[in-house]
């Protein structure tokens, strides 16, 4: 993401969506590939936990709509 772009709230916005869908379709152990750094700390405010050094997940995604 360009950096004008961060820390506008548009990523929590698009992950919050996302997280409704999934939990829409009983979907709640999510897997993501962060990309980056800045990634990593992203998904982790929301909640991803490591699962190994280049993917993290969320146990249960409902987590982020409450973020």
């Amino acid at each position: 993401m360009k950096a004008e772009f961060r820390k506008t709230g548009i990523a929590t916005q698009l992950l919050q969506l996302l997280a409704k869908w999934f939990v829409k379709q009983n979907a709640f152990y999510i897997c993501v590939d962060p990309g980056s750094e800045q990634g990593r700390d992203f998904y982790a405010r929301h909640g991803a936990g490591n699962l190994n050094e280049h993917w993290m997940a969320w146990k249960d995604m409902s987590v982020v709509l409450k973020t």
